[in-house]
């Protein structure tokens, strides 16, 4: 889960982060504000110059994207 992270889970989590900005910069930059500078969705949509909606969908596919590669990087 994004909500709670130990200092493992973290570094794997930074990782992934990279890996999601090579592939979606906006959706890593949502991630930033959102998770780590703690904006809400408003706040993050007027910082980027783009909608909630849009916010909201990078963010919901940033979320499933760290999952999905965290639990990758966990089975190797």
């Amino acid at each position: 889960d994004l909500q709670t992270v130990d200092g493992e889970s973290l570094d794997e989590m930074l990782a992934a982060l990279q890996v999601l900005a090579k592939v979606m910069p906006r959706s890593a930059e949502v991630v930033r504000l959102r998770y780590i500078s703690g904006l809400t969705i408003k706040q993050t949509a007027e910082a980027i110059g783009v909608s909630d909606r849009t916010v909201v969908d990078d963010w919901e596919y940033a979320r499933a994207f760290l999952r999905r590669e965290i639990s990758s990087e966990a089975t190797a």
